[in-house]
């Protein structure tokens, strides 16, 4: 179980962490027809399936082998994962850990979602192993973090046995978002790489995805899954 010398990347399609974008944004980007020729990692969250049912009726009766569901910041809900370890900044109040879990682990479970897209900590500083370890018992395939918060800034790394990963965000230009995808092209090398677009549609991450196997064939755009699956491989 070698993983060949090339650079694995997934795109996070996203925000859709509120029930305003969810509603009015979500459905024009997901019916565009490029959809199911790019692999895809979609953020819903799923906590908003009590608010707009209609739109998780929609996804899962249209899903294509390309699409994948994840989360996106940071869960099913919005939150900076730290501050539900003592001491909670601000409110004092006890650990929230474990209501955070037994928050996430049905909603997750519900929609088949094993992958946290977006892992956002803001001004509560980098996560930490206490906060990654929270995710493992409902986001088994892995997790994504934003670059340059990770433990000890170790980069991507197995917390566990999930692999967590960092994301950098992409112009909505696509051929600035394939040129600075470029940048980070390394020969010769195995690198696990994630890009965060926010609004846009399917036909979007198509002209990346095109523009980038044309300029390099060594990067490869896949879903979600197969991207923790292959740095499981190469970080085990």
């Amino acid at each position: 179980g070698k993983v060949v010398p090339k650079t694995y990347m997934m795109f996070y399609v996203g925000d859709y962490d509120s029930a305003a974008w969810l509603y009015s944004e979500f459905k024009g980007n997901w019916d565009d027809p490029a959809r199911g020729s790019v692999p895809l990692g979609w953020a819903v969250n799923p906590n908003l399936q009590s608010r707009i049912p209609m739109v998780f009726d929609h996804i899962f009766n249209t899903l294509s082998p390309n699409d994948r569901i994840i989360t996106g910041d940071s869960g099913a809900g919005y939150l900076n994962p730290t501050q539900l370890f003592v001491p909670r900044q601000v409110s004092g109040l006890p650990a929230g850990d474990q209501v955070w879990i037994d928050h996430c682990k049905p909603l997750y479970a519900q929609f088949n979602i094993t992958f946290t897209g977006f892992l956002i900590n803001g001004a509560s500083g980098d996560m930490t192993n206490q906060a990654e370890q929270m995710y493992l018992s409902f986001s088994p395939d892995g997790m994504v973090e934003q670059m340059g918060y990770t433990p000890g800034n170790v980069g991507v790394h197995l917390q566990g046995d999930a692999p967590v990963f960092q994301e950098v965000d992409i112009p909505g230009d696509p051929a600035a978002a394939a040129s600075q995808i470029q940048t980070y092209f390394k020969p010769n090398t195995v690198q696990f790489q994630v890009y965060r677009s926010v609004l846009q549609p399917a036909s979007y991450f198509k002209k990346v995805s095109d523009a980038l196997a044309a300029a390099n064939p060594n990067i490869v755009v896949v879903e979600p899954l197969v991207l923790s699956s292959l740095a499981r491989i190469y970080l085990q």
